[in-house]
């Protein structure tokens, strides 16, 4: 099985009445014990790559849209775009190399992980390391 079988993305429940809305992220044990939230200023903004030894990665897309690009190899990648217009909980499980790039402008996203800063293993690849044209936005 490949590891990028792994990769869940999970839709979530939006209760909406005349108080707001409400999106419950999870609700299950995750064992998560860090929390995190990143903002990129411009659309096009890349972040990544990072490949994480131990770690598992949740995201969500509170403001904007993105696109994660998800990879074992050169030869087996994935990509998921994710957008607060759609509430989804996206799950990466470790020895996946990741990276995402804002698709608009002002985009934010929360990270929660398994894994303290201190004690997480991973290595770093540069953006293009897959080649430049798996961030394009392609024309349909």
């Amino acid at each position: 099985m490949s590891l990028l079988e792994k990769i869940q993305v999970l839709d979530l429940k939006s209760f909406v009445d005349d108080r707001g809305e409400l999106i419950q992220l999870f609700d299950r044990d995750l064992k998560i014990v860090r929390a995190y939230v990143v903002g990129n200023f411009d659309k096009n903004t890349i972040r990544g790559f990072h490949k994480n030894f131990e770690e598992w990665k949740y995201f969500y897309v509170l403001k904007g849209s993105v696109k994660f690009i998800i990879a074992e190899n050169e030869n087996n990648i994935k990509i998921i775009i994710l957008s607060a217009n759609k509430p989804q909980l996206l799950i990466i499980p470790p020895e996946l190399w990741n990276g995402w790039k804002s698709l608009e402008d002002g985009s934010l996203l929360i990270g929660f992980s398994n894994r303290l800063m201190t004690n997480h293993k991973d290595e770093r690849l540069e953006p293009f390391a897959f080649g430049k044209d798996i961030w394009e936005v392609k024309n349909r």
